[in-house]
């Protein structure tokens, strides 16, 4: 289960755990921005739709959706809801994985995940092809050899951890938050001091 992740964060989305949060709008008369933390807003309608597929244009191609699920996750443990995010598990392969086209594997959009946090058995990467690896491990990992051993990848709710950006996000992400220090700050209070349920 991942924060500010492509698949995952629509489901984070649906079962009422991401809050909204918008930039002050002070800031954009701010040069540089002053990096505060975002301002929650509950009653206004979320800053973009996120779309349940890989490489949707919110959680992987912009900063500000970087930073609204940060802000969102970071104000959950804060007050102790982060169980919030627990959907139990989810099945990434419910509706299939996907079907060859001719020698190429196109997996259904909601099906390839990133694999940014994950865990495996051996037996379960061992028959993963090389060469397809190397051309995109996300594909064969999370798509293309579970449909090879007919098997389902799923998240665990209740193991989270927090994605801090694709390569799209990062620069936007870093120029105008201090997310990284912010989490830096909860990590510096040590495990004993965060009530994880």
């Amino acid at each position: 289960n991942v924060i500010n992740h492509a698949i995952l964060s629509a489901v984070h989305q649906d079962i009422g755990a991401v809050r909204n949060f918008y930039p002050d709008p002070r800031e954009d008369m701010q040069d540089p921005p002053s990096r505060q933390p975002w301002l929650r807003s509950d009653d206004t309608m979320a800053i973009m739709p996120i779309e349940k597929k890989s490489q949707s244009q919110c959680v992987w191609a912009t900063w500000e959706c970087a930073a609204w699920m940060h802000e969102s996750f970071l104000s959950r443990l804060a007050d102790g809801t982060e169980c919030a995010y627990d959907f139990g598990w989810h099945d990434f392969h419910a509706a299939g994985h996907g079907d060859y086209h001719g020698k190429i594997f196109l997996p259904l959009p909601h099906t390839r995940w990133s694999i940014n946090m994950m865990a495996f058995k051996a037996e379960d990467v061992a028959d993963a092809v090389p060469d397809d690896l190397a051309e995109d491990d996300e594909k064969e990992l999370s798509v293309v050899n579970p449909y090879r051993l007919d098997k389902k990848s799923c998240a665990v709710g209740r193991a989270l951890a927090a994605h801090l950006s694709y390569s799209r996000q990062e620069d936007g992400l870093i120029e105008n938050t201090a997310i990284l220090q912010r989490y830096d700050e909860w990590s510096q209070l040590g495990v004993d001091a965060i009530d994880v349920g």
